[in-house]
């Protein structure tokens, strides 16, 4: 039997973002952008518009200039012939970041695994440093590239490799969640990039439940996809 936490989360300006981010904003003034294979994030905006502006339109994606939210997680119970035997919902939410950490440690054990997507890039890094300055000890597997090696698949990782969908375009680099929702035939949520919704909103309206239900609908799109290719996912012996 195996125990298995996918984990998202959801995140939020904290409201001196913007001052918490001077002293980075002269550096970021002088950078000029990467080029990459796709459209970067420089091309994508207008010309004249200032790169540090464009900074901290994504100030909510740096747990520098913010915090969590939210943190939506599924328990899941894996047997011998790696079926789903039994499965906990848990919606971590409270005005207070130190008190949703520290429910998220209580959940973590020894053999406990972990899914998520892109999570090693992004959620258990965020994770790990809110934690950090709050003084609490979260022990979170981040090590990348994706090994299959320890007891955190990360699905983003495993199904770009997986499918290859590169070889179509060099443009495509990855497929984000949204995309697998949509070949899988999975609901898809409103989007913040484009405007649709904001955690900002919630969070000001108290608006709990859109916020649970936004958080644990990526939750469950990603504990699917990992059901799904279960099989292709090479299992720890220490957890067999």
């Amino acid at each position: 039997m195996r125990t298995i936490l996918v984990v998202d989360i959801e995140t939020v300006r904290l409201e001196n973002s913007d001052k918490i981010l001077e002293p980075f904003v002269a550096s970021l003034r002088g950078v000029k952008p990467r080029k990459t294979k796709a459209t970067s994030l420089m091309q994508m905006v207008s010309e004249d518009e200032d790169k540090a502006d464009i900074a901290l339109k994504k100030a909510a994606l740096s747990p520098v200039s913010s915090r969590i939210a939210c943190i939506g997680v599924l328990r899941l119970i894996i047997d011998d012939h790696n079926k789903v035997s039994d499965s906990l919902k848990i919606f971590i939410c409270d005005e207070d970041e130190e008190n949703m950490l520290n429910d998220l440690k209580a959940l973590i054990t020894p053999t406990v695994e972990f899914v998520t997507f892109n999570g090693r890039s992004f959620d258990f890094p965020f994770l790990m440093y809110r934690a950090a300055i709050l003084g609490i000890p979260l022990a979170l597997p981040m090590s990348s590239p994706y090994n299959g090696r320890d007891n955190h698949y990360d699905m983003f990782v495993h199904l770009n490799q997986l499918s290859n969908m590169s070889i179509l375009s060099s443009m495509i680099e990855y497929v984000g969640l949204g995309k697998w929702c949509e070949h899988f035939g999975l609901p898809t949520k409103p989007s913040i990039k484009n405007g649709d919704i904001s955690i900002e909103d919630m969070i000001a309206r108290k608006a709990y439940d859109e916020l649970k239900e936004y958080c644990m609908g990526d939750v469950d799109a990603t504990a699917f996809l990992f059901t799904t290719f279960i099989g292709s996912i090479h299992v720890n012996s220490r957890y067999s």
